[in-house]
């Protein structure tokens, strides 16, 4: 397997699975959304090098960097309103090709999360080959607060030929269990790595 994919609803745990799988498989783990946090703070005149979770636990308040727009409703902005225009619906995905070929030249595992639109994952998928991606939706916990709306849709790669499962995110170790014995299991079956 070259890819695996993560996306799920916002605060769903996709970012905090991707990199508790990563530590366990010496895998590359990033977000679909680095580069556009980058370019988001550069915009906003926050510079090229602040840390892209810089306002992970703010992500949702409003923030005077961002004009009081909360960091999530910036970056959507951004993307909706100047990257989309400008550089085309793929553009995200396109970014993170050269990282996701250059992972496969090592024989090392890349997983992506915070994905949410086939217009940017389809380049990704193109570069890992369909057969070698794992979709996982991760699902909130049933007790889970997600009153939280932004602008992704529940991803479906079976259009792209990709293998896809659910998994909910009970907020246990056994919810990363599930993923790294899912993530075993297609690695054991493919022809991938």
């Amino acid at each position: 397997m070259h890819l695996l994919l993560l996306s799920g609803p916002p605060r769903s745990g996709k970012n905090v699975a991707g990199a508790a799988i990563g530590r366990r498989f010496g895998a590359d783990h990033f977000a679909l959304s680095d580069q556009l946090k980058i370019d988001t703070h550069s915009f906003y005149g926050l510079g090229n090098d602040l840390p892209v979770m810089h306002f992970e636990n703010v992500k949702d308040s409003p923030c005077p960097e961002f004009g009081g727009l909360t960091p999530r409703q910036a970056y959507i902005d951004y993307s909706e309103n100047y990257l989309k225009p400008r550089f085309g619906s793929c553009r995200l995905g396109e970014i993170a090709v050269s990282r996701i070929k250059r992972n496969i030249g090592e024989g090392r595992l890349s997983i992506l999360s915070g994905v949410g639109f086939l217009d940017e994952v389809r380049p990704v998928v193109e570069a890992a080959r369909s057969d070698c991606c794992l979709h996982l939706v991760v699902v909130a916990a049933a007790d889970a607060e997600l009153p939280i709306v932004d602008s992704r849709e529940r991803l479906d790669l079976s259009k792209l030929g990709v293998s896809e499962f659910s998994v909910a995110n009970d907020r246990t170790g056994a919810f990363i269990d599930e993923i790294c014995s899912i993530v075993n299991s297609f690695r054991t079956g493919s022809e991938c790595i």
